[in-house]
């Protein structure tokens, strides 16, 4: 049961870094998509 539950916390833990990983992804793309909208509206 023991190894269970510590393959359990590493299961949980490697989600967790898979998600900060997406989260920074994510504000990445957003800041991508800010420049994009900046961009555009100086060129017009």
């Amino acid at each position: 049961i023991r190894t269970d539950i510590k393959e359990m916390k590493t299961e949980i833990s490697e989600l967790r870094t898979d998600v900060t990983e997406m989260k920074s992804e994510m504000s990445e793309v957003k800041t991508d998509m800010k420049k994009n909208c900046l961009n555009l509206a100086a060129s017009f």
